[in-house]
């Protein structure tokens, strides 16, 4: 283990439009861009002070993520990695599970989903059970950082929105 926090940047997308043949294909209202662009400028402050050789920038695969992904991508210079386990639909554990099984869990990683996914993985890395208690506004970024990224071993550290 590192002696170096893992930080974690839970970030929920930006406002999203309702005119979409699916919930798959919503896009981020020009309103939704301007936010994202707003908290992506708190973020890349904080950024400065991260190796972004151990970052990462991972997303949900539905269009709104997408675009929200983008957008931090385009400021911090990341590649936006796609990841079918962080739709709305998807469980927090499920996600925990991934990371956990991955070759090599990056120290930092900014991850881009939905509600009530991120919620429930807040509640799951700060307190170890899955109870949604955290209400994400649209385009809010909340960073967790602790030991690892394992149940009950994170604590939220700053919210930008």
């Amino acid at each position: 283990m590192s002696s170096e926090p893992c930080r974690l940047f839970v970030f929920r997308h930006g406002e999203a439009s309702f005119r979409a043949a699916t919930d798959f294909e919503r896009l981020l209202t020009p309103n939704g861009v301007r936010q994202t662009e707003k908290v992506v400028a708190h973020l890349s402050e904080a950024f400065n002070d991260l190796d972004q050789v151990s970052t990462e920038l991972w997303a949900s695969p539905l269009y709104r993520a997408q675009q929200t992904a983008q957008l931090v991508s385009s400021h911090l210079d990341l590649p936006v990695q796609t990841r079918d386990y962080l739709t709305p639909d998807d469980h927090p554990v499920a996600v925990v599970d991934n990371l956990i099984a991955a070759k090599s869990t990056p120290r930092n990683l900014i991850l881009v989903s939905h509600m009530p996914l991120v919620s429930g993985l807040i509640a799951y890395l700060q307190e170890g059970h899955v109870r949604p208690q955290y209400s994400f506004q649209t385009s809010e970024c909340v960073v967790l950082e602790g030991s690892d990224m394992l149940p009950g071993c994170m604590t939220i550290k700053q919210s930008f929105y």
